[in-house]
């Protein structure tokens, strides 16, 4: 299935889940995790606490809390004090392809997943890198239904190569 691409805000797209950038503390201080996360209330704040130290690369799951999607899965994209553990594409390809993996066992291979441009922003990882290494884990889940999110006039442009249908 092609991936398709939603140009604003994730907290606006139609999807049953999204992904949601976090730091290895599961701590919502910046970001895209700041608005998800107070977005989406208490709730998910405290489950987050209660997962304690994360990797990068790997993905925690939480219920959306106020939010209209089923559930919220966070990828750990950077170091929480960014102390000598830099944020690598192979942790994003990690990062993404947890995500998946996550969402097809919660939600049995069916529904609509949303994807921001994992380490794009205040990580500092190119976005064309990050579109071309995300775009080489969506191909690993062909019958996902996988959505990008163009937030910015700069994702856009980097992720026009993989646009098709807009959502």
């Amino acid at each position: 299935m092609p991936v398709r691409v939603f140009h604003g805000s994730i907290l606006d797209v139609e999807a049953d889940a999204i992904v949601c950038t976090a730091n290895n503390e599961l701590s919502p201080v910046a970001g895209l995790a700041k608005m998800v996360v107070t977005a989406a209330g208490p709730e998910v704040s405290h489950q987050l606490r209660m997962e304690g130290v994360t990797p990068l690369g790997h993905a925690v799951v939480t219920s959306a809390g106020r939010l209209r999607y089923k559930f919220i899965v966070h990828v750990i994209t950077r170091d929480a004090y960014m102390l000598g553990n830099p944020t690598h594409l192979p942790d994003i390809a990690n990062g993404t392809r947890n995500a998946l993996r996550a969402f097809t066992a919660l939600n049995k291979s069916r529904g609509t997943v949303a994807f921001p441009l994992l380490g794009a922003g205040d990580v500092g990882l190119e976005r064309k890198d990050v579109v071309r290494t995300m775009g080489e884990v969506f191909a690993e889940f062909p019958d996902a239904d996988i959505i990008l999110c163009a937030f910015t006039p700069a994702d856009r442009e980097a992720i026009a190569a993989l646009e098709g249908p807009s959502a």
